[in-house]
């Protein structure tokens, strides 16, 4: 069955999702937010077919989340590095928000999992709900408004 396309709804969580929902998109999002950032690297930290990594780069480049920038090593022929884009950087809230619910819900034995810290200060961050004036709103007193297809 082939997939359907969200890139042009009305809602903002299935567009986004259109994107990130591939499977390993959002580990190479991840691993980018991490520093990593050469193909080879991503093959190897991820275990990922080099056809599939291709793929998914190329979409992320496509969307204006990653950039490719080229560089060569002596000796060698020209590559490229990936590099998050100021709006594949925002990205982080999302991760640290999904990354937040999996360890209270999703937990593994055996200790920490990942988690975002402030570059400056190595506190530990979490992801929240913010109204435009700076309150921060519980997740159970959010609620989510789709417009509708007329709207």
């Amino acid at each position: 069955m082939p997939k359907t396309s969200h890139a042009t709804s009305g809602c903002a969580i299935a567009r986004g999702l259109d994107l990130l929902g591939e499977r390993w998109t959002g580990m190479i999002v991840r691993d980018a937010l991490r520093g990593i950032d050469r193909f080879a690297d991503f093959v190897a930290e991820l275990g990922i077919a080099q056809d599939v990594l291709t793929k998914r780069l190329n979409a992320l480049v496509a969307a204006g989340v990653m950039e490719r920038i080229p560089y060569q090593e002596d000796g060698s022929r020209m590559r490229y590095r990936y590099a998050l884009t100021p709006t594949g950087r925002q990205l982080a809230t999302a991760l640290a928000s999904i990354g937040d619910w999996a360890a209270a819900h999703l937990p593994v034995d055996g200790g920490s999992t990942s988690h975002f810290v402030e570059a400056a200060t190595g506190q530990r961050v979490r992801a929240a709900l913010v109204t435009d004036d700076g309150r921060i709103v519980a997740p159970v007193d959010a609620q989510l408004v789709v417009p509708s297809a007329g709207s």
